[in-house]
């Protein structure tokens, strides 16, 4: 069980820390893609609304029914995305009704995902250990901290592995 939980930080940790600083981060191996079904800007505001919102680089991707955004980059500011949110990279998913991600100098600082539970799910590498179990976990409110490099579950937690 202490192996599975620490795979389940590791993979906790990794995968939004991915999905978000991949989508901060100027990569110019690989593009980042922003793609929604309409967007309105404020010039007044400098801010941005989007809906349905798909943003992918390589094999990561974070979606949502809306997103609004501080602004037209991740320099300095707030994304917030509602409704169906999802984070996925490889194998692993991450997903909530809401997420607030805070950018400062173009690095992610904060991000806090809600649900009725948000969930996160590994299944695993599929070419990888046949004998890995996958890994899923939940609670009302996932906070991750990009300086601290933490990632907390609270209210109502929950860990299953296999």
């Amino acid at each position: 069980m202490v192996n599975s939980i620490d795979r389940l930080r590791i993979i906790v940790a990794a995968t939004l820390m991915s999905a978000l600083t991949c989508a901060a981060a100027q990569d110019d191996s690989e593009p980042i893609s922003l793609d929604a079904e309409s967007s309105l800007f404020d010039r007044q505001t400098n801010r941005v609304e989007f809906r349905q919102l798909t943003i992918s680089q390589g094999d990561m991707s974070i979606s949502a029914d809306e997103a609004v955004a501080s602004g037209l980059d991740f320099e300095e500011g707030e994304w917030r995305l509602t409704g169906n949110v999802t984070f996925t990279i490889e194998s692993a998913r991450i997903s909530a009704d809401t997420a607030l991600m805070t950018f400062v100098d173009n690095e992610l600082q904060t991000a806090e995902l809600v649900g009725d539970p948000a969930t996160l799910e590994d299944l695993g590498d599929p070419e990888g250990d046949p004998d890995e179990d996958p890994v899923r976990g939940g609670a009302a409110r996932l906070v991750y901290d990009n300086a601290a490099q933490i990632m907390r579950m609270l209210d109502g937690a929950w860990f299953a592995s296999g």
